[in-house]
């Protein structure tokens, strides 16, 4: 099974048949974009264990509510832009405890969202590419045993810049 047909499958059979999938040479690596839900894939070929938990992870984003991908789009960008512009006002020595109070506030409803988006993707993925690649299942079995202790490094991995940047303000603080 390639990585296409095997994201076609967990996609239809959720559901989800409105979700394109690119395949792509050029592409790479493998994630979901909700504004155009689409899923894109690098080059086909075919599934091991790792590429099939990481399809149904990404199928996974594709199932998930459009609403907190916006609302991460949202707070991600605003903290982004609040981060610099204290970085800019520290620069100028210039403080404003009110903006420094809304990034933090901001940053955490950010990190927390992101949270909501990736830890039952990355928690689900075993079960669903062990339901769609039966043939893996003692493979996956192994990986997931191990992947308990990941889960809080892929955690840092999508929060960590954000919580770089939270330090970084309340040192300047």
């Amino acid at each position: 099974m390639t990585k296409e047909q095997l994201c076609r499958k967990v996609l239809d059979n959720n559901k989800k048949e409105n979700t394109k999938i690119i395949v792509s040479d050029e592409i790479k690596g493998n994630y979901y974009f909700y504004l155009n839900n689409t899923i894109y894939l690098s080059k086909a070929q075919n599934c091991e264990s790792k590429e099939a938990v990481v399809i149904c992870h990404e199928c996974i984003h594709a199932m998930q509510s459009k609403i907190l991908h916006v609302l991460n789009l949202i707070f991600s960008n605003i903290e982004l832009i609040l981060f610099f512009a204290i970085v800019l006002m520290k620069i100028f020595k210039y403080e404003n405890i009110v903006l420094i109070g809304a990034y933090l506030v901001i940053a955490f409803l950010a990190i927390s969202i992101r949270s909501a988006l990736e830890i039952p993707a990355m928690i689900y993925s075993f079960d669903f590419a062990k339901k769609y690649v039966p043939q893996l299942s003692d493979e996956l079995e192994k990986a997931k045993k191990s992947i308990k202790y990941m889960l809080p490094l892929g955690i840092l991995k999508f929060a960590g810049l954000k919580l770089i940047r939270v330090l970084i303000i309340l040192l300047c603080i």
